[in-house]
């Protein structure tokens, strides 16, 4: 069943559901379309009828700090490059550095 822009209970969960054309995002810098998403969402988010999903809609209805696009960049590209590099230490570095005792 499809109910239209409205929250509906459906057994022991809500649900909402809407059309949104996100092949539009596609054509627009990426942090912009977050901004969207996060505009577009956040008022249906807060409109729902239990806290933890009003909770998401405050934090959505909040812009991003310039540090936060910062931040979220390297994780709207393709590919994603240095997020992916990162090489972490193995646990003998680790202990060897110091940083936990052996």
């Amino acid at each position: 069943m499809f109910k239209q822009d409205v929250w509906w209970q459906r057994a022991n969960t809500f649900e909402y559901d809407t059309l949104y054309d996100l092949a539009a995002l596609s054509k627009i810098h990426r942090l912009k379309a977050i901004d969207q998403l996060m505009t577009w969402a956040a008022p249906i988010a807060l409109a729902a009828p239990w806290p933890q999903a009003v909770a998401v809609g405050r934090a959505l209805s909040v812009p991003l700090t310039e540090r936060e696009k910062e931040e979220i960049l390297p994780y709207l590209q393709w590919p994603r490059g240095d997020i992916n590099k990162k090489e972490l230490p193995l646990f003998s570095e680790i202990v060897s550095n110091g940083a936990i005792a052996g």
